[in-house]
C-alpha cells in the first residue's frame, strides 16, 4: 500500500492555510513597514507597524493612532527602500475619547506622502484598490492573516539614516474570526466596522503541533488580509490565490482571545473625507 500520497481533511486544510499565508505574506510584505522611534541612546526601537496605501491616485502611510502619538515623545521613522525615513508632516488621526487613546476603538492615522517620500519608500509598494476587499458576505469558514512587526521579534539597533535600513523581522499569523456577538460586546465594537481575529496564547502550527503564540505587541498598524473561504472549491489545486486587504490591526484583547482590526472601508472613507 502506498503511503504519504493521501491527505486527511485536517492536513489538507493546514496545507491550504500555509499556502495562502505564504502567498499573502509575499504579496503584502513590500507594503507593510515597521515603525521605529529613536531612543536616548541613539538606537532604533520597534514600536509599531504601518502600511502603504493608494487611494484615488494619492499615496498614504497608514498606522495606528496610538503609534503615531509616540511622535510627541521621540522622532519616529519608517523603513524605506534603503534607509530609515523620518516621519514628518500633517496626519489625519481619529479623535480619542475623554478617557484617552486606550478608549479609541478606531485608533488609526493616515498621512499623505509627497512624491519624493513615495520614491524613497518605493512607488510600486503601495496597496491599491485591486487588493482591497469589500468585507461583504459571510465570515464563517473564512481565513484571515495578520501581518506586522511585533517588538518581541525586533530588537533595538543603531539608527542608520544613510545606508541600509534596520533589517526587521515580519510576523504572519492566520486564523478565522469571531462571529459571536457576545465577543464583540465584550470588546466594545461592532461587526459592522470591526473584525476580531481569533488569537490565543497557544496556537497550532502548520505541521499540527501546538506552540506558544508570538506576542503581537508592535503589530498595531499592520494589516489584516482576507485569504478566502476554506471550502471544497478553494481546496482544489486549480483554485486562485487572491489575498485582499481587509483592515488595520489595532490591539490585542487577551480576555476575549482576539486581535482587533478596523475594516479598511473606515480608513478609505476617512481619507476621502479629509
Amino acid at each position: 500500500m502506498m503511503t504519504g500520497l493521501i491527505l486527511t481533511q485536517d492536513q489538507a486544510v493546514r496545507a491550504w492555510i500555509k499556502e495562502r499565508t505564504d502567498h499573502g505574506q509575499n504579496h503584502f510584505f513590500p507594503s507593510v513597514r515597521p515603525i521605529y522611534w529613536a531612543t536616548p541612546t541613539g538606537t532604533a526601537e520597534a514600536v509599531g507597524s504601518s502600511f502603504l496605501l493608494q487611494v484615488d491616485g494619492r499615496r498614504y502611510l497608514v498606522t495606528a493612532a496610538h503609534v503615531l502619538d509616540l511622535n510627541k515623545d521621540s522622532t519616529l521613522y519608517v523603513a524605506g527602500s534603503n534607509a530609515l525615513e523620518m516621519i514628518t508632516g500633517v496626519a489625519g488621526v481619529t479623535k480619542a475619547p475623554a478617557s484617552g487613546r486606550s478608549g479609541d476603538k478606531f485608533d488609526f492615522a493616515f498621512m499623505e506622502l509627497p512624491e519624493e517620500f513615495v520614491e524613497r519608500l518605493g512607488a510600486d509598494s503601495f496597496i491599491d484598490a485591486n487588493d482591497v476587499t469589500q468585507n461583504r458576505g459571510t465570515l464563517d469558514g473564512r481565513c484571515f492573516m495578520a501581518l506586522g512587526y511585533p517588538a518581541s521579534r525586533n530588537k533595538a539597533k543603531p539608527i542608520s539614516v544613510t545606508g541600509m535600513h534596520v533589517r526587521a523581522k515580519a510576523w504572519a499569523y492566520s486564523a478565522t474570526v469571531h462571529t459571536d456577538e457576545k465577543v464583540f460586546e465584550a470588546v466594545g465594537v461592532s461587526p459592522e466596522s470591526h473584525l476580531l481575529l481569533k488569537f490565543d496564547k497557544k496556537s497550532k502550527a502548520f505541521t499540527g503541533e501546538t506552540t506558544s503564540s508570538i506576542t503581537p505587541n508592535g503589530a498595531s498598524g499592520g494589516i489584516l488580509a482576507d485569504l478566502g473561504r476554506i471550502d471544497p472549491q478553494s481546496l482544489a489545486p486549480s483554485a486562485q490565490l487572491s489575498p485582499r486587504l481587509a483592515g488595520i490591526l489595532i490591539e490585542h484583547h487577551p480576555t476575549s482571545k482576539a486581535i482587533l482590526a478596523v475594516k479598511i472601508q473606515s480608513i478609505i472613507n476617512a481619507i476621502r473625507g479629509s
